[in-house]
């Protein structure tokens, strides 16, 4: 059909492009089964570098990963 034959002249351009990843921060709450504690770090997870690093808290980002 006529709307078919246009949908293939359309420029690659207009094609689907998926969302880029994003990087992640923020902070991560862990529960401790031992003593049953809650601990509060913070993290930041990169997609792109394949990387997860925990810092004590939001001040010691970036300087200090643990």
């Amino acid at each position: 059909t006529k709307e078919e034959e246009k949908a293939l002249r359309q420029p690659i351009s207009s094609a689907f492009v998926p969302p880029s990843l994003s990087t992640f921060r923020g902070p991560l709450y862990r529960i401790k089964s031992m003593f049953m504690s809650l601990s509060e770090t913070y993290m930041a997870l990169d997609p792109y570098e394949g990387t997860l690093i925990y810092y004590d808290s939001e001040a010691s980002y970036p300087r200090r990963p643990l």
